[in-house]
């Protein structure tokens, strides 16, 4: 937990980090006793502070109470269900071969796996990938209408800088998607996000 609040500290302004931080361990460490069977995951301070930035600390722990354990997304993740991996990985790769077939050949022949990029996105819900703002409208989206939000707002991402990814070599691709998040609009990733359609909802 230390490594992960060290480098979200980094995100915070100077002048409130401190007690922010403070909240988000208090409240991590609370989730930790009450459901030691997940206990603690990397990335997880992350989705605190997304929450207790919008809510006073008790509110943000129950609604990361709620996230964790009912969103089918998440808690397969938080508790490193193979199978749900899998099925996510799986899921997004059928779409992205069927919406983006020159891209999904290109990574496939550079080697380059779904999971190598998706589960960092997932474990933080793209919190640590873009800016605070920017995040926070994905947060939105997702809160309201669910795990479909991930997949299409990972599609969007690889979309908008396929033509770049297909001219990258394996070194180059795979740096390229790790950040070109801080290269991408605003305006025309959420665009991007919500022309998206998936082949069919996902289960695990």
């Amino acid at each position: 937990m230390s490594m992960d609040l060290k480098r979200l500290n980094v995100l915070l302004d100077a002048e409130t980090a401190k007690d922010l931080l403070a909240d988000i361990e208090q409240c991590l460490y609370a989730f930790i006793h009450f459901r030691p069977d997940i206990g603690y995951v990397q990335g997880m301070p992350y989705f605190m502070w997304m929450l207790i930035i919008r809510m006073n600390k008790f509110q943000a722990f129950r609604m990361f109470c709620t996230i964790v354990v009912k969103d089918p997304l998440i808690y397969g993740l938080m508790t490193f269900n193979q199978t749900c991996i899998k099925s996510v990985t799986e899921f997004f790769c059928a779409n992205l071969k069927e919406k983006k077939p020159k891209l999904s050949k290109h990574l496939e022949e550079h080697a380059i796996t779904a999971d190598i990029y998706l589960v960092e996105w997932a474990y933080t819900f793209f919190s640590r990938a873009f800016e605070l703002e920017l995040a926070s409208k994905i947060w939105d989206i997702w809160l309201c209408e669910g795990s479909s939000v991930f997949f299409r707002t990972a599609l969007a991402i690889l979309e908008l800088v396929e033509q770049q990814l297909l001219e990258k070599d394996y070194e180059g691709t795979l740096h390229l998607i790790k950040t070109c998040s801080n290269r991408l609009g605003e305006e025309e990733l959420m665009r991007c996000i919500r022309k998206q359609k998936l082949s069919r909802e996902w289960t695990i």
